[in-house]
């Protein structure tokens, strides 16, 4: 039979009506931990070979790669499943005839299988097609056509590298990994959570074969929107590019030095780690994250990419905290398994289980431990969690900050740096050993500035352009705010970039932080002017602390006015406002720039926008003109009121009183003799003229404002 009719047979069976890889015509069991294929089972990617000695008979189908050699004495494991179908061991093949049977019909044979799988990567499923191609009597000799070959070296490439040719959106197996992964996104069900890896595997499957049957090369799949698997997958792929890169923001990205592959002395190698949680499960995020060059520092791509899967589902499958490289760079993460076994023995406290030991290469055979981390078969460029124990425990007891904190420990750019501390004469020093000089103002808040000083010793092993790096930056920074230096700074400890600035300077540069400032002497041309610096750090410092004090004095007279208490002379009020102008006004003058040098003023005026010190200063000058405008208005509305009292009040009684002495002796009489017409008569003509002067003197008030109101009102309606 040639392929091309196997495939049409095949096309067929699958587009059946009531035709579906799940039950009852084709069962999928997903079980990365099946060890052994009971008869009419198909282990795909899984299941195990064991020795020569103790092998592992599977009276079913195995299609595993992984520790074929050791069973059946051949030079090496095949590199893919699809390899090892094309050319197995004539032992394997044998029994693959002998299960299958001769004349069994395709549709029928089909119906009795039950497929156990891992995924549905690319591997696997054209490892399927090619070996139910072969059961069906195509060739082996067909599949090395340049037309098939290439599908053949399109999976070694995904399997080995997890790289494309060039452009994802035209590879087949870029499409296959997002079309598959849409059918692994949680669905809600009576018993919890599943997975549709039937359908998974069912659209995996009419894609591919659509594409064999048209004889289209597999890194470049043509637009084929007549197609539905490819209409889906085309639009998987730009979503979960889409997914990739709205991630960034809220990922981990950091720039690490790791050693290249091969014997010590190693060569580091400075690449970008881009660490993400993962909650909607992705095929091509590696893909779009090794080849963007827009986003990476490096513009290389991230070469490191460490998923966290919070999904409890995943939970000790192996797959809930993974970190792996692009094996293009030729680098390995042999000293990240190395710490993160260390923290797992660490964490276990010697009772770590150590029966029937998980064989990795990097345990010499028989030693090691139930569940260790996945080490690449040694080649360390993929790790794993431990998976879980035979008794249903995590066979890892570190959380994924432990992982990520890890990984910088142990590749940090700055993790062999050697600094000179410029404010405190001694000999080089790890650079997380620079002590701070702290300044301290502690009338009142206990303000605290905190200022650094670094002196690059010249390494060849390391260049210059090692500051310029983010992650870099950011781990200065921390050195100016971290809580304890006698603790080791964490990635979370890191501050994000809008929390600081970098200001390039003759000699070296500064970071400039909310909590005070790290200057480094990078051996440029010029030699840093440190003591300049320093002194401009003071001098702001000083004016910062004069604000301060003056901000809490506004406060104590605000919370004095508005108190309640019996407020003091408001004179006495202006008095302490004056004062406090005054202080402002000379540590603008005392503390203002001394330095020449344009770098130097750079750095002041920097210091100050960063610190918002301009601002306050101005918005104290504004608070206590507006106190100052506060307290005299209230003066003068005092004064104010105190004068209309006097002439709507006091006036009355004055001219009455003058009235009444001049009428005094008319009112009493000087013919009649001494009694009460004496007392009273004097006192209700008082009394009396004082009412009728005031009400006159509000009714003419009343009016004059009344009249006032008509002409503003008329002129307003003219103009």
């Amino acid at each position: 039979m040639l392929l091309h009719a196997f495939l049409h047979a095949f096309n067929g069976w699958l587009a059946q009506e009531r035709t579906s890889i799940a039950e009852p015509y084709w069962r999928i069991e997903p079980d990365p931990l099946r060890r052994r294929a009971d008869t009419n089972q198909i282990l795909i990617g899984v299941g195990a070979w064991g020795s020569r000695q103790q092998a592992v008979e599977h009276p079913g189908v195995c299609l595993n790669n992984k520790g074929l050699a050791e069973r059946f004495g051949v030079a090496a494991d095949p590199s893919t499943v699809t390899e090892m179908v094309l050319n197995p061991p004539p032992e394997l093949a044998a029994h693959w005839r002998a299960v299958w049977g001769k004349g069994t019909d395709l549709g029928r044979r089909l119906g009795e299988l039950t497929l156990v799988i891992e995924d549905a990567s690319p591997d696997s499923v054209l490892a399927l097609l090619f070996w139910l191609a072969v059961m069906n009597g195509v060739a082996v000799e067909s599949f090395g056509q340049p037309e098939v070959a290439r599908w053949v070296a399109a999976v070694r490439r995904w399997e080995l590298t997890g790289m494309v040719a060039d452009n994802p959106h035209t590879s087949w197996a870029a499409l296959l990994a997002a079309l598959s992964h849409s059918h692994f996104a949680p669905l809600p069900s009576e018993k919890g959570r599943s997975y549709d890896f039937a359908g998974a595997w069912r659209e995996a499957l009419q894609f591919t074969t659509a594409l064999l049957l048209q004889d289209i090369a597999p890194e470049a799949v043509p637009e084929m929107w007549e197609l539905e698997a490819y209409r889906r997958a085309a639009a998987l792929l730009r979503n979960e590019e889409q997914n990739y890169l709205r991630s960034l923001p809220r990922s981990t990205c950091l720039q690490l030095l790791v050693p290249m592959a091969g014997p010590e002395p190693r060569k580091d190698v400075l690449v970008d780690a881009y660490l993400t949680v993962e909650t909607w499960p992705s095929g091509a995020r590696k893909l779009f994250a090794r080849l963007d060059r827009s986003h990476s520092p490096t513009q290389q791509g991230f070469a490191v990419m460490g998923v966290y899967r919070p999904d409890p589902r995943m939970a000790g499958a192996g797959d809930d905290m993974v970190v792996s490289v692009n094996p293009l760079t030729g680098i390995n993460l042999l000293d990240l398994w190395r710490e993160l076994e260390r923290l797992e023995n660490e964490r276990w406290a010697d009772q770590r289980p150590t029966g029937n030991a998980r064989p990795i290469a990097s345990y010499p055979a028989g030693t090691g431990y139930t569940q260790p981390w996945w080490d690449d078969h040694g080649r360390h460029t993929l790790l794993a969690a431990p998976r879980r124990l035979p008794d249903g425990r995590l066979g890892s007891r570190l959380t994924w900050p432990d992982v990520v904190n890890a990984l910088w420990r142990v590749y940090s750019p700055l993790r062999r740096l050697r600094v000179e501390d410029a404010l405190h004469a001694g000999s080089p020093i790890p650079i997380e050993a620079c002590a701070r000089k702290a300044y301290r103002h502690d009338d009142g808040d206990g303000t605290t500035k905190f200022l650094l000083g670094m002196r690059w010793l010249p390494n060849a092993a390391l260049s210059g352009a090692l500051f310029d790096l983010p992650s870099v930056q950011r781990y200065l920074a921390a050195l100016i705010a971290r809580q304890d230096e006698q603790q080791p700074i964490k990635v979370e400890d890191l501050p994000v970039p809008d929390e600081f600035n970098v200001l390039p300077l003759h000699g070296g540069f500064a970071i400039l932080h909310d909590q005070g400032v790290l200057v480094f002497d990078d051996w440029r041309t010029e030699r840093l002017r440190l003591p300049q610096l320093a002194e401009e750090f003071e001098r702001v410092f000083q004016t910062l602390g004069t604000g301060r004090d003056v901000a809490r004095a506004l406060d104590a007279l605000f919370e004095e006015r508005t108190s309640g208490r019996k407020p003091r002379p408001t004179a006495a009020v202006l008095g302490d406002l004056a004062t406090l102008r005054s202080r402002l006004t000379e540590a603008g003058y005392q503390y203002q720039p001394g330095s020449h040098w344009a770098d130097v003023r750079a750095f002041r005026a920097a210091l100050e926008t960063r610190w918002c010190v301009g601002d306050a200063i101005k918005n104290l000058h504004t608070r206590v003109s507006q106190l100052e405008d506060a307290i005299r208005t209230a003066s003068t509305l005092e004064t104010q009121r105190l004068t209309y009292i006097l002439s709507t009040i006091g006036l009355p009684f004055v001219i009455s009183n003058s009235l009444t002495g001049f009428l005094k002796p008319w009112l009493v009489g000087s013919q009649l003799p001494p009694g009460p017409r004496e007392v009273w008569a004097p006192t209700l003509f008082y009394f009396g003229v004082a009412l009728i002067l005031i009400a006159l003197i509000h009714i003419a008030l009343k009016r004059w404002l009344l009249s006032a109101r008509k002409r503003r009102q008329k002129v307003a309606r003219s103009a």
